[in-house]
């Protein structure tokens, strides 16, 4: 709040105040009907008629206010008074000259002031006539003037003290005059009396009758109908009130008007009708735009010149956690910069706003709660219709992901860097639609070259490099990828070393960007030399080659099996010994070969080598009776080891057909316990049968002595 200043001539401004003899002097007629009339008229709650003393403000005449004076210090009129025109203040909320004035932000609550100086004969102020209300206002040049001839009516007064007939004279003029006002008013005015009658009108183009024909007559007789209804109701309510009524209606072609009815007394009531038509669409229109600025996820922030905050919206206050009341009449610097807010940028926001210039800028705010965030800001001065500054209107988006997201950014590709020189990874670009061929470094030390021996580059360059072989699979390849016939390009291929070798390399890209009519324009990949792997797998190709060559050459039958005993590989052996095609038995269940009264043995057999846990060692069992495919039953012997990360394939199984080595051993036993002419048994065979006898009854005899030792012991205990 600012107090007034003392005009130059302030003595003889007092004095030519105190020879009026107005000062601390009962109310007068004549001064309070002008004040009631223009309190009234444009309908306000207050209107004084203020002789600004000394050190106070003293009112010779008051509509709506108890006080009768009132500190200088704290007056409007104290700031009227120093301008040669009319001072009129919208809302003195917004006006850092009063926001915090006593009389705004306690009663009688100001938000519109308008106050006319009021002069002596010589022209020295004395006072004011002024109007307020405890709502905002717009003040239009012609209530201006219409305020201006209301305090010339005042300034006749003062000059009339004394003289009686001048007195009248000035009162007819003053008549004439409010008579002129209201023929000059953009509002429709009527005097209506106790009876419904036009009492006083001015000419209207909104009037639906000429002004002759309604005076004279009755509300019912001039808007017949729902209208003339209302009309009559609200000039009964005004009779029997001191407030204003207020009624708003609307006419056919969607016109709008605001009528407002107060008493003037017992017998009139004044009616201002005034068309709001277009402040209807205006407002509208506002609403509809205050809505979007309510809505929007960005802040937004108007201030005075002087950047003191006016108005914020919920976003604003969402982003900042500031409140509207908090922020209103604070520079919002003061409360959302801190520590670690540059410096740098802080001075170039203060620089444009000085020049009233715009600007874009980011910075790091804090929140309330001390929570750092970064906001881009988007600032713009706000002129008036004539260019003058009257403050600023700033966008405020929170960019605290975006700033985060940079940094992410930053920081992997700062990590791929490191991994590409750590890896020894090469990296191009390719454009497809002008062969553009970009490489780094590591690109080129891959093949033995230095980037700059390799310069200039362009497709050609890597294609010439690449074994003429592999080149056309490799633009196939690509090709197909840039066209989305494959989902990503990925190729290993020779390319020619400097030192005349022919190294692998493995390729691949993704597209980065495309033409406006969709077409693959960059490509983006890497380089990895892969030429020991490949070398490893060439080797071990080879030597898996060789494996598999033995395994189908052997005699035997080589069969792997999962631990359910599914087949899952059938040698050229084993189809030899069981007549059994390969793609018949993969997936069989291995049990098929083996007769049935066997098959609980082979479970048994897995069983037992499972919990023996014996590794890969070799483990082997007695015979089986196999079935071949064509029903002949024949013994094998089989011989089990357990595999190690092979799928699904647990056991590795080698099976013989030891169908001759049994004959060979019947042969044997028979020329060995067998008479070879009479083919009866030979006393070998007898005494083999005597030994086996002796060892029975030696082991009989020993569980014979057990069992007696036992039963003793059990006699003897009891």
């Amino acid at each position: 709040m600012s107090a007034p200043a003392f005009p130059a001539n302030e003595s003889e401004r007092l004095r030519a105040l105190q020879s009026t003899g107005l000062l601390d002097t009962p109310p007068e007629e004549r001064f309070d009907r002008i004040t009631r009339l223009a309190a009234r008229f444009f309908g306000v709650e207050t209107c004084l008629l203020s002789l600004v003393d000394n050190d106070r403000q003293w009112f010779k005449s008051r509509v709506g206010l108890k006080e009768n004076q009132l500190g200088r210090d704290i007056s409007f009129c104290g700031h009227a008074i120093l301008s040669c025109g009319i001072l009129t203040v919208t809302d003195a909320l917004q006006d850092a000259r009063f926001s915090t004035n006593p009389l705004v932000t306690s009663a009688p609550h100001i938000r519109f002031y308008a106050g006319a100086p009021v002069r002596d004969s010589g022209g020295l102020p004395i006072g004011t006539l002024c109007i307020f209300d405890p709502s905002p206002h717009c003040f239009s040049d012609n209530q201006e003037q219409a305020l201006r001839d209301f305090a010339d009516m005042v300034e006749h007064e003062i000059a009339r003290i004394g003289q009686a007939d001048e007195s009248q004279q000035r009162l007819a003029a003053s008549t004439i005059r409010a008579s002129s006002i209201l023929a000059t008013m953009p509002d429709m005015v009527f005097v209506i009396d106790r009876h419904f009658r036009f009492l006083e009108c001015n000419e209207h183009p909104d009037l639906l009758q000429p002004r002759l024909k309604v005076l004279g007559q009755t509300i019912e007789e001039v808007l017949p109908g729902e209208l003339g209804v209302q009309l009559t109701m609200n000039v009964q309510k005004a009779f029997s009130s001191k407030e204003v009524i207020q009624h708003n209606y609307t006419l056919a072609k969607s016109t709008s008007f605001e009528a407002r009815y107060v008493k003037i007394d017992q017998n009139e009531v004044l009616v201002v009708i005034r068309n709001t038509t277009e402040q209807t669409l205006i407002n509208a229109e506002l609403s509809r735009l205050s809505d979007v600025v309510k809505k929007t996820t960005n802040g937004v922030v108007i201030t005075d010149q002087s950047g003191f905050v006016l108005w914020i919206n919920e976003a604003y206050s969402e982003i900042t956690g500031y409140s509207s009341d908090e922020m209103i009449g604070i520079q919002p610097g003061a409360l959302l910069q801190g520590k670690d807010t540059n410096p740098a940028t802080v001075e170039a926001m203060r620089k444009a706003a000085a020049s009233h210039e715009n600007y874009n800028v980011d910075v790091l705010n804090y929140t309330k709660s001390g929570t750092p965030y970064w906001v881009r800001i988007a600032y713009d001065p706000l002129w008036d219709d004539d260019k003058k500054f009257k403050g600023y209107i700033t966008i405020e988006t929170d960019i605290t992901k975006e700033k985060r997201d940079a940094d992410l950014i930053s920081y992997n590709e700062d990590l791929l860097k490191s991994v590409i020189d750590a890896n020894n990874i090469g990296t191009w670009r390719l454009n497809l639609q002008n062969g553009e061929f970009t490489i780094n470094e590591k690109w080129a030390n891959l093949l033995g070259y230095k980037l700059h021996e390799l310069m200039p580059t362009d497709r050609r360059t890597g294609e010439n490099l690449t074994h003429p072989e592999d080149l056309a699979y490799c633009t196939s390849a690509l090709d197909k990828y840039a066209t989305g016939q494959i989902p990503a390009y990925e190729a290993d291929i020779r390319m020619k070393h400097k030192n005349g070798e022919w190294v692998w390399i493995n390729t691949r890209g993704r597209i980065l960007s495309s033409t406006e009519d969709g077409k693959a324009e960059w490509l983006l990949g890497t380089h990895f030399d892969i030429n020991d792997q490949v070398t490893a797998r060439h080797k071990s190709d080879e030597q898996s080659k060789q494996m598999h060559a033995i395994v189908e050459n052997m005699q035997d039958g080589i069969v792997t099996i999962s631990n359910k005993g599914i087949i899952r590989t059938f040698n050229h052996g084993a189809e030899c010994i069981f007549g059994y095609g390969r793609d018949e038995m993969i997936g069989e269940d291995v049990k098929v070969l083996i007769k049935t009264p066997h098959r609980k043995y082979l479970n048994k057999h897995i069983s037992k080598y499972m919990s023996r846990n014996t590794g890969n060692a070799i483990y082997r069992y007695r015979e089986f009776e196999a079935l071949n495919k064509d029903g002949t039953v024949f013994p094998i012997e089989v011989r089990m080891t357990e595999m190690q990360s092979l799928g699904d394939i647990k056991y590795f199984c080698i099976i013989r057909d030891i169908t001759q080595l049994k004959k060979r051993e019947d042969e044997i036993h028979k020329l060995a316990f067998y008479d070879p002419l009479t083919l009866l048994p030979n006393r070998r065979l007898l005494k083999d049968r005597l030994q086996q006898i002796i060892a029975c009854v030696k082991i009989l005899t020993l569980l014979f002595c057990f069992w007696i030792s036992i039963i003793l012991r059990m006699l003897t205990i009891a």
